[in-house]
């Protein structure tokens, strides 16, 4: 919020910046069948939900290539939601 001094100066007060966490994953294949493989940086945690919003899958990921069994999945469209909040779509066959 913006106060006012008494010299008629503004300032920000109690602003809350976003924590930067830099991971990033990234997937593949896409689409996808049997397994899908998640390439990140360092240890991390996703989830992988849904079309509908629901929660299908959760991991903590390491550092490094990752190998899903997705083969259970059903077909449609999915979401891989990385701990800071990065997000990639990814398609069943």
């Amino acid at each position: 919020y913006f106060q006012q001094n008494g010299n008629g100066e503004c300032f920000l007060e109690n602003v809350v910046l976003p924590n930067e966490d830099t991971t990033r994953f990234k997937l593949y294949p896409n689409p996808a069948s049997d397994q899908l493989s998640i390439e990140t940086g360092q240890k991390t945690k996703i989830q992988i939900k849904n079309m509908y919003g629901q929660i299908v899958y959760t991991s903590e990921l390491m550092t490094g290539v990752n190998e899903i069994d997705v083969s259970s999945f059903s077909r449609g469209l999915y979401y891989v939601k990385g701990a800071s909040n990065n997000v990639i779509k990814f398609i069943m066959k």
